[in-house]
């Protein structure tokens, strides 16, 4: 008997363990980052993908979060602000969670008055 309760509580344990890391998932990286890192100095201002976009799409403010992430995993050329990309296209299809980049964004023509 005392093996079945023992059992019982392994397992018990284990699939709490499994749905907490599935859990931790749900969330995008930025946001992951943002809630351990609020210290300016190792955090970077990122923009993420709230839904998933298509390639050759308009962003707009509501397919869009800003926040922080950790310096460590803030691209290079990740814009800062929601006004630096609101209103561009996209060149390639962007996922949910996915951070921002402008290398993902369609170079803007330029006009010759």
């Amino acid at each position: 008997m005392r093996f079945y309760i023992l059992a019982l509580l392994c397992l018990s344990i284990s699939t709490a363990t499994v749905i907490q890391m599935a859990n931790a998932h749900d969330h995008p990286p930025a946001v992951q980052a943002e809630q351990v890192s609020r210290d300016n100095s190792s955090s970077g201002r990122v923009v993420w993908a709230k839904v998933d976009i298509p390639a050759h799409t308009k962003l707009t403010r509501g397919q869009l979060q800003a926040g922080f992430g950790h310096a460590k995993f803030v691209p290079v050329d990740a814009p800062y602000s929601l006004k630096e990309v609101v209103g561009r296209t996209t060149a390639v299809a962007i996922s949910t969670g996915q951070i921002i980049r402008k290398s993902q964004l369609e170079i803007s023509q330029v006009r010759k008055d």
